[in-house]
């Protein structure tokens, strides 16, 4: 069970060095989805075209019934009869995507900050392809925050959480009084593997 933002704050009091997740953790990672999925509809059919918001509205659907953008193009196309011929398009878009729009969102950019100024030595670590996940982090306005950012890409060939070589990136062995903090199951099995504490908790706005 998730904590609240309150007790986490009470439970990092515990610890000196904090790993953050980004996706789900610091703001809510469906807000990006809605970005992205929009522009991939968007470049498919154009905003004028009368089957825009419906599609659009089928994709979200999708992706909140699996919980996964993997492969939703595909279902969503077959579902609404378009074209696969454009399946590159949508991805190229998707992929591509102007996330400037998730500056307005509501994010943890403040919290972090505050436990930076309180002391904390605070790290982020997030999987996801390098390109994406710098303009999601450029647009929260948090990439100053953090002592390091390790991006695990693995299409560049990087180890992916949560895999304990991840951990070998921020170079803290030996230290003590580190926590991770994240939404998954994978964050959490990072943190076993690493042998550091876990703490639960999903972004709640």
């Amino acid at each position: 069970m998730s904590l609240s933002f309150n007790e986490l704050s009470i439970e990092l009091t515990k610890y000196s060095y904090v790993i953050f997740d980004l996706d789900g953790t610091l703001y809510n990672e469906f807000e990006y989805r809605k970005i992205a999925f929009g522009e991939a509809i968007s470049a498919v059919l154009g905003n004028s075209d009368k089957r825009f918001q419906d599609i659009y509205l089928s994709t979200i659907k999708k992706y909140k019934e699996n919980s996964s953008s993997k492969n939703i193009f595909d279902k969503v196309f077959m579902d609404n009869n378009i074209n696969k011929d454009y399946l590159p398009i949508a991805l190229n878009a998707y992929r591509n995507a102007d996330l400037t729009g998730m500056k307005k969102i509501k994010s943890h950019k403040k919290d972090l900050e505050r436990i930076a100024r309180s002391g904390k030595i605070i790290y982020l670590v997030t999987n996801g392809r390098t390109a994406i996940q710098k303009k999601k982090i450029r647009a929260l306005g948090i990439e100053n925050i953090f002592s390091k950012i390790v991006i695990c890409d693995s299409e560049i060939g990087m180890p992916i959480k949560p895999s304990k070589k991840v951990f070998s990136l921020l170079k803290l062995n030996n230290i003590n009084k580190i926590v991770m903090v994240g939404d998954s199951s994978i964050d959490r099995d990072f943190a076993f593997n690493s042998k550091i504490e876990f703490l639960h908790y999903k972004f709640a706005g």
